[in-house]
């Protein structure tokens, strides 16, 4: 797989990412899902992108891929609907970073977006 520089983060990445949208679907059987993140990794692509938005994707994501995080890029998406916050401020940034490193089983994400969908 050909990797590029992420621009002047000291990342690099694959010219292909796995969009993790669809692995957040309940009626995925979960061992189907995890060969599908594994195989993603095996192949190279190791930019993984998810959010809080996409069902069980951040949770089937730190299940199935703790063990290989040193291995991907991830990315993840904050910024509104955890209750006692205002949307789009710091507070609910900060706090949707985590609660996604919780989910994701990390103790890092590598990029975080400011995401509007919710």
């Amino acid at each position: 797989m050909d990797l590029r520089p992420f621009g002047r983060t000291g990342l690099t990445v694959p010219v292909l990412g796995f969009g993790a949208g669809h692995v957040g679907d309940p009626s995925l059987d979960e061992a189907e899902v995890g060969r599908l993140l594994h195989g993603a990794l095996d192949l190279g692509v190791t930019l993984i992108d998810t959010a809080r938005s996409y069902g069980l994707s951040e949770e089937r994501i730190g299940r199935h891929l703790a063990g290989r995080r040193d291995e991907f890029v991830l990315s993840t998406k904050v910024g509104y609907g955890i209750p006692g916050y205002d949307d789009w401020t710091g507070p609910v940034i900060a706090a949707g970073v985590d609660a996604a490193l919780g989910r994701l089983r990390t103790d890092r994400i590598d990029v975080v977006h400011l995401h509007s969908c919710p």
